[in-house]
């Protein structure tokens, strides 16, 4: 697989495969140390490193295990494996619907209308959302979730002694601890309710 030579740490490689209203079969394309721009495509693609996707209207599947997913895009759905490392998931993007499994120390969501399923595994990390009307799931015994959006559902999976604080508003919070005690909660915001989910 062809990688820039003056690249010292892989950024992105993909193998991109789509269909093309003017090709007989599909069309392969090889693009590295760059993210995926385009829209309106099908497109499977093998990561090293950091998926950054910019593209819009895509449906998306990507193999192998990415060190952290950078999405600001919209209207794509999105199938992907991360294991960040220490990296971090960013969904910046709107009205996306992903289905993400892996581990990520840091968790950022700033989009609105997201629909994130499947494992997100905040590996004792901590987890922020920003963004509205979105649903998350998120697993691994985080230590902190910061939420200032509003209108979300989050499922959060939190460790020993953890804090949650919450500046936004109508969000639902359902949450389970290591030791089923609940977090430590600072709650300014309006409107905001939380249950204990049973394991």
């Amino acid at each position: 697989m062809y990688m820039l030579p003056s690249l010292t740490k892989p950024v992105l490689v993909l193998a991109i495969l789509y269909y093309g209203t003017m090709l007989s079969r599909p069309a392969v394309a090889q693009v590295s140390g760059a993210p995926f721009t385009n829209s309106n495509r099908t497109a499977k693609f093998a990561c090293v490193g950091e998926a950054a996707i910019r593209g819009s209207n895509n449906e998306l599947t990507i193999t192998g295990q990415c060190s952290s997913l950078d999405l600001a895009s919209s209207n794509n759905k999105i199938t992907v494996t991360l294991d960040c490392d220490g990296g971090r998931a960013a969904i910046r993007g709107s009205n996306n619907a992903l289905t993400i499994t892996g581990k990520c120390s840091d968790i950022n969501v700033t989009g609105s209308n997201n629909r994130i399923t499947g494992t997100l595994d905040c590996d004792g990390g901590k987890a922020a959302i920003g963004g509205s009307n979105n649903e998350v799931t998120i697993t691994g015994k985080c230590s902190k979730l910061d939420l200032g959006g509003s209108v979300n559902k989050v499922t959060i999976d939190l460790g020993q002694a953890a804090t949650v604080n919450i500046s936004g508003a109508v969000n639902a919070i359902f949450w389970s601890s290591t030791d089923g005690k609940p977090p430590t909660i600072n709650d300014v915001g309006s409107v905001n309710k939380l249950t204990q989910r049973v394991q």
